[in-house]
Formats: structure tokens, C-alpha cells, sequence
């Protein structure tokens, strides 16, 4: 994995609630992550992160693709 996106998974994962609950389909949310970064998971899939952080993790992930 390349710096920027290991960066950008990075920030995904500061904002997600780090319950590592499973809900969301994956084991951890470091992998929740990742998948929600390349796009084989969706950030609305937990239901545990805060409107604020969700719209924080949309922005990096905008910026990210650009």
C-alpha cells in the first residue's frame, strides 16, 4: 500500500468509533477502512459513527480521488 493511501485509511480509521463490532460486515474497523477507501465498503455500513466523523470520512475519501 502506497503512503497516500495508507494515510487516507488512516484518517478513515481515526474517525470510525473503533468498536471492531463486526456490524458493518468486516472483523475490524481497520479493514472497514480500507474497504470503504477502495470502495468495496460503504461508510454508511456503520452504524455507530457519528453524522460529523461519516462527513469527515467522505471528505477524505473526495480527496483522496482527486
Amino acid at each position: 500500500m502506497d503512503k497516500q493511501t495508507a494515510d487516507a485509511v488512516a484518517d478513515i480509521y481515526r474517525l470510525l468509533p473503533g468498536k471492531n463490532c463486526g456490524e458493518c460486515g468486516v472483523e475490524t474497523c481497520a479493514i472497514f477502512a480500507k474497504e470503504v477507501l477502495v470502495g468495496s465498503g460503504e461508510i454508511y455500513d456503520c452504524k455507530y459513527m457519528e453524522d460529523e466523523k461519516r462527513q469527515a470520512a467522505i471528505l477524505v475519501i473526495e480527496e483522496y480521488f482527486r
